[in-house]
């Protein structure tokens, strides 16, 4: 037992070093009497607006401490310690008395503190010099200086109020403990006064106070597990419900910052500017930084934000446009989501308030919940800065919009943040940010010095490659004229150094230097010209054009693979084959125009490339990349492909097949195809139309192939043309109207078009994932999504790690290839259905967002961000896995069960009379709980010790580890370190738990025996009749028999060392479903009923079911899949039971199966309740050991041990022949015990 004083020093020194330097002077001078002044003040000052709530709450919790601190006053004789356990309520009711809600939350916890408080007055003076009442005393204030401790640093964060309802929520669990030991303690010294007589010897009382400190050390160790379990599920849900991918803008922000020349950069944070925006302070909130493309602003910011970085306390956020912002009207949604992500990711805890102000009420992430949750995050922190590069990138209308949404949302006189705009003077950004401070790094001395740098770098490492042929001087020459000519530029000038380098001869390179372009624009034509140059091959000059109408004119950004494969098949080559697809150095003959991008996509090197590509005038006054030829070749190359693909079908192909030809790498273009080759080809017909252009034959002939995807068998002509349609034709109402033309083709894909408009509306809320991917397909009118469908399960098993049928280097460049985002949306009306997510898990994440859900309570349970379609799904779970907790013993009932314990051996060592011998048993069964197991008298327990030996004995040692890894798996990791410390082996205490059951059923099986020989009804096969009860020589014991007995199988809520609360006992298996029937614990309010109709027969929840649909019932997984149950426990897995679709089973085997794993589980819920010490060593038994009660009078427990599965006795018919499992080798006969097949 801790010394007190020591105790209540610790816990001061705790608290004093969490508190600010002015609150613990002020603490330390604060009388109670203050307290009630301040409380005094606040009520006058709530009637004043009348806002008056009920401080009466607080009132018991200061009168206990007043008399608290009286009884106290022994231990903080000469010490600060005392005002500190009422100093803190002044202050924390103080700074919440404006705000209602908290106010309320924080007076109910100083209400359920006061009724936990022990009321010392009652004994203080009796237990005065009592040491351990002085222990007791030292705990009290121990404890409630945690709770202070805990409840200040609430108050003590950036915009408390924000965050403080929030973090109560979570705290509740850990105040839930804090008022537990209180009440501990309060039962020691008040109201039972009885409990002290019981326990007066000081040996006792020890052992009970030393009983409470281990209960509450454990305790405070489970809840920091949980709490921190609790953190970081919090975590992963908010930024799942976030449901934005930042890593693509640190991606991003690295590959910018890769371009970054050493030493240039630097000065951007001594501009004036600058400075003045970094301050602390609400002046000059948004900063714009402008300058022509290629002017390195994005490199800029980079290094804005590795700057920002390093400034201690400040928050910075950033993002990168690009070219698919382009397509966006409001980019808003995903920027106010990666701004909220990156400050989430800075400080987790801010996951409380997302997932208990958004997450557990159901609240969407859309731009709505976005404008409310940004500024909170933005107040919680001390300050931030915010970087936005490329708004210029996003669409016109998009940029006005983002700027007002940003500075509406971002900026405010409580946020203490700003921001930074980056992008090209462009009329739409001028027009906002004209009159906004700015940073122009046109005609810029410091971009001209770092422009100077970096070329002088580039150009030694051009010279290095003609050591000796030139002189230095051409070098000096060269560098200043590219200096000159940059003109603020350093895309400009890395375009020209590229090209330098590729320069192979002193001639070439002087004429290149010679022949310097004027400006981004002449780079660009430049670059295009070499491509297009005649001394170039035809075939080249096709590939490389077609490599940049694939960028330029795709509907998202793509991937390495499939631009080469896109770029494979074209008129001449109309299908992907092993030796005609294309390497990756392809890309060499675009360079320097484009790069490689973050997650294995191709960029081009600025935007301002892809725009000259698409829009400036080249040459004879056109773009270079004309939209018509580019839709027209892309989507050929779709439509080509997808006549290929028609092998994908299952009907056409196996598993196997469909496998290999992926490995191949031949399949790479099935996804984008499938969802844009009629977008396309859309596009296409349109230009087609509006300048009266020919169709080529060759993709008319590909159109009318693809028609086969027609569930529905079009056999119209694609190429049949139809003037009634063209007379009908609406070009601004019908999106295919310029298909009209084409029969076949203009059916298929309105039906197409209408079923995936259709997806979006539908309702998937009731729907499993997998039964929507199945129903997605059937209800297709074409094969598109079933191709899709069966591509994307033949990759991911390539995907899977413990695939492994080709190669080992082999898979890994193909997961190289193909891993990066290959986890698609299975909602194929979502834009992730084409680019997915690096794994299964980030992929189900997002799909749950898809549906609306009921969501469990526990934010840290493993199904909390999947949901359940039904309120009754929901309350089936929160009953298996969340189960309430029943309240535990007080301390008063400890001592009476000391008292009693002791008592009954005392009376154990006085002889007993007949009379006394034979009216005792009736005594203890009326006293015990009715359905309870009689107690293990010594010889019992050591005869189950010899059978769990036995157990042990027969078994392998594989058997044993495996065993014990499944019941280690089962505990909580506290009592797992607690076992371990103990040296406790949770496997012998499950082979014990075994044994008791063992010995009962067959203690049960041989009184039937008797009482039928000596023509008795025997009881019921299904209850185990107590031992003490048969070894009474009542005569009344016949009817005593007929009282509900406790079931021992098949009940899997059962312990096996005796009753469990009968409340909980289902005595009719048939009425588990009806929740009338099932005993208080079981009724819920909001729980609809649920049915488990399963061929087992058995209808306990074992907490792994599946559901079937068809019925609405729910089985039992292992009875229909004991070979597969983990992919059977998957989402997506298509379940219907034995009823609704009959298949052949092997029900005894199911039997077995189920009732072994009853056991099992019953075994493993009763080790939490086995003694930290050998099990019966010390065992409470009901009545003195008299002749009556001969154990081996009743039953013969040598011939169980030694009993033989072939004996002749008509008992052996329901034994079965013995088998190779450990638990049959002993020699149980009950089926149930035979070994699971």
């Amino acid at each position: 037992m801790a010394n007190p004083k020591a105790t209540i020093a610790k816990a001061f020194e705790n608290l004093q070093r969490s508190l600010s330097p002015e609150h613990r002077h002020t603490f330390a001078s604060t009388e109670l009497k203050d307290v009630w002044s301040a409380l005094q003040e606040i009520q006058i000052s709530q009637r004043k607006r009348n806002s008056a709530q009920n401080l009466r709450r607080i009132e018991p919790l200061l009168r206990g401490l007043e008399k608290y601190a009286k009884v106290i006053e022994v231990l903080c004789n000469g010490t600060p310690y005392l005002s500190f356990i009422w100093a803190p309520i002044k202050l924390m009711i103080q700074l919440a008395s404006n705000h209602r809600d908290i106010f309320d939350a924080l007076l109910d916890a100083y209400a359920d503190i006061g009724s936990a408080l022990p009321r010392f007055d009652r004994y203080g003076k009796t237990f005065e010099s009592n040491p351990e009442f002085q222990f007791v005393l030292a705990e009290v204030y121990s404890t409630i200086v945690e709770f202070h401790q805990r409840a200040y640093k609430f108050f003590q964060c950036r915009a408390w109020h924000l965050m403080f309802l929030s973090s109560w929520k979570d705290f509740k669990a850990r105040f839930d403990g804090i008022l537990h030991t209180l009440e501990k303690h309060r039962d020691f010294v008040d109201r039972e006064a009885s409990s002290i007589d019981m326990v007066e010897d000081r040996a006792t009382r020890l052992q009970i106070l030393e009983g409470i400190t281990e209960s509450q050390r454990q305790t405070t160790a489970l809840l920091e597990s949980n709490e921190e379990i609790n953190r970081l599920a919090q975590f992963h849900s908010s930024i799942s419900w976030l449901g934005v991918d930042d890593k693509k803008q640190e991606a991003e922000r690295s590959r910018r910052l890769g371009r970054k020349h050493s030493g240039t950069c630097e000065w951007v944070g001594q501009v004036p500017e600058m400075k003045a925006w970094l301050e602390d302070n609400n002046l000059a909130p948004v900063i714009w930084m402008k300058g022509k493309p290629g002017a390195g602003k994005s490199v800029m910011c980079t290094v804005v934000i590795d700057t920002l970085d390093n400034i201690e306390s400040l928050n910075v956020c950033y993002y990168f446009c690009n070219n698919e912002d382009d397509g966006r009207d409001n980019p808003s949604e995903r920027i106010l989501g990666v701004i909220a992500t990156q400050l989430l990711r800075a400080h987790p805890e801010l996951a409380s308030l997302i997932t208990n102000e958004f997450i557990l009420p159901g609240l969407s992430s859309g731009l709505g919940q976005l404008r409310t949750l940004v500024p909170k995050l933005l107040e919680l922190q001390r300050y931030t800065r915010i970087v936005i590069d490329g708004i210029d990138e996003c669409s016109k209308s998009g940029q006005k919009l983002l700027l007002n949404e940003l500075q509406s949302t971002c900026l405010g006189p409580k946020l203490h943040s700003k921001i930074l705009i980056s992008s090209r003077k462009e009329p739409t950004i001028d027009a906002e940010l004209g009159k906004k401070p700015n940073i122009c790094l046109d005609e810029n001395e410091n971009v001209e010095m770092d422009i100077r740098r970096y070329v002088n770098h580039k150009i030694q490492l051009v010279q290095s490659n003609f050591v000796g042929e030139l002189e230095p001087e051409i070098f000096n020459q060269i560098a200043t004229s590219i200096v000159d000519k940059a003109d603020g530029m350093f895309l400009w000038v890395r375009l020209i150094t590229q090209e330098l380098e590729q320069c192979f001869c002193g001639r070439d390179l002087e004429e290149c230097a010679r022949s310097l372009p004027h400006g981004l624009k002449e780079a660009y034509g430049r670059i295009l010209d070499r491509i297009l140059d005649e001394d170039v091959s035809p075939q080249i000059r096709s590939l490389s054009v077609r490599i940049l109408e694939w960028m330029s004119c795709s509907y998202r950004r793509l991937k390495i693979h499939e631009i080469l494969d896109g770029v494979s098949i074209h008129r001449d080559c109309t299908s992907l084959e092993s030796n005609t697809k294309l390497h990756r150095r392809v890309f060499d003959l675009c360079r320097p125009l484009i790069e490689e991008g973050p997650s294995n996509t191709v960029v081009f090197v600025h935007f301002s490339a892809q725009e000259y590509i698409l829009k400036a005038s080249y040459k004879q006054g056109g773009p270079f990349i004309r939209p018509e030829n580019a839709h027209l070749n892309i989507g050929h190359s779709c439509v080509a492909y997808l006549n290929t693909s028609f092998r994908l079908l299952p009907q056409n192909s196996t598993e196997e097949e469909r496998i290999e030809w992926i490995f191949k790498g031949l399949h790479g273009l099935q996804t984008y195809a499938n969802q844009y080759w009629l977008s396309h080809i859309v596009d296409y017909m349109d230009q087609v139309v509006a300048q009266k252009l020919e169709v080529p034959e060759y993709l008319l002939q590909h159109l009318q192939e693809i028609l086969k995807y027609s569930k529905a068998g079009l056999i119209g002509d694609s190429m049949q043309s139809t003037g009634t349609a063209n007379a009908n034709c609406k070009n601004n109402i019908d999106r295919l109207a310029s298909l009209r033309r084409f029969s076949g083709i203009y059916s298929l894909a309105s039906e197409v078009g209408n079923f995936r408009e259709g997806l979006k509306r539908k309702d998937w809320t009731r729907k499993q994932i997998g039964v929507v991917s199945l129903e997605t397909s059937a209800s297709d009118p074409s094969w598109f999504s079933t191709a899709c469908h069966h591509y994307q399960l033949a990759l991911e098993v390539l995907l899977n790690p413990d695939f492994s049928k080709y190669p080992t280097q082999g898979l890994k460049s193909f997961r190289d290839m193909y891993g990066n985002s290959a986890f698609t949306c299975r909602y194929i009306h979502c834009n992730r259905a084409t680019d997915g997510f690096d794994s299964l898990q980030q992929r189900e994440k997002h799909e749950s967002k898809h549906r609306r859900e009921y969501r469990c309570d526990i934010a840290t349970c493993v199904v909390f961000m999947k949901g359940f379609a039904t309120r009754g799904q929901l309350a089936k779970h929160a009953k298996t896995y969340h189960p309430r907790i029943a309240d535990e013993t007080t301390l008063a009932d400890a001592a009476r069960a000391v008292k009693k314990q002791r008592d009954s051996v005392r009376e154990s060592s006085t002889p007993a009379t007949p009379q006394q011998s034979q009216q005792q048993p009736q005594s203890v069964m009326n006293n015990r709980p009715q359905g309870a197991e009689a107690p293990w008298t010594p010889a019992e327990g050591a005869l189950a010790l010899k059978v769990a030996d036995r157990y042990l004995a027969a078994a392998s040692d594989e058997d044993k580890n495996n065993m014990r890894m499944s019941i280690l798996g089962g505990l909580d990791p506290a009592k797992s370190r607690r076992y371990q410390a103990q040296g406790i082996d949770p496997l012998s205490v499950y082979y014990q738990n075994h044994a008791v059951v063992s010995l009962r059923q067959e203690k049960q099986r041989q009184l039937s025996n008797q009482q039928e020989g000596q023509g008795m009804a025997a009881s019921s096969p299904q209850s185990a009749v107590p031992m003490q009860q048969q070894r009474s020589g009542n005569p009344n014991a016949g009817d005593q028999a007929q009282q509900p007995q406790q079931q021992m199988l098949g009940n899997a809520d059962s312990g096996f060392l005796g009753a469990v609360d009968p409340s909980h006992q289902n005595a009719n298996p048939s009425a588990t479903n009806n929740p009338s029937q099932r005993g208080p614990a079981a009724i819920d309010s909001d729980e609809e009923p649920y049915t488990i109709k399963c061929i087992c027969g058995n209808s306990k929840d074992d907490g792994n079911t599946i559901y079937c649909e068809s019925c609405d019932t729910w089985q039992h997984i292992e009875c229909f899949y004991p070979d597969n149950v983990e992919e059977a426990s998957r989402d997506d897995f298509s379940h219907v039971c034995g009823d609704c679709n009959p298949r052949p089973v092997d029900r005894m085997k199911v039997y077995r199966r189920q009732v072994a794993k009853q056991i099992i589980k019953s075994g493993l819920n009763d080790i939490d309740k086995m003694p930290e010490r050998p099990l019966f060593q010390n065992i409470s038994y009901g009545g003195p050991a008299t002749e009556n009660t001969d154990i081996n009078q009743d039953f013969d427990f040598d011939s169980f041990l030694d009993h033989d599965d072939e004996s002749d006795d008509e008992s052996a018919s329901v034994s079965t022949s013995p088998s190779d499992s450990f638990w049959d080798e002993i020699g149980i006969d009950p089926t149930p015990f035979n070994a699971v097949e």
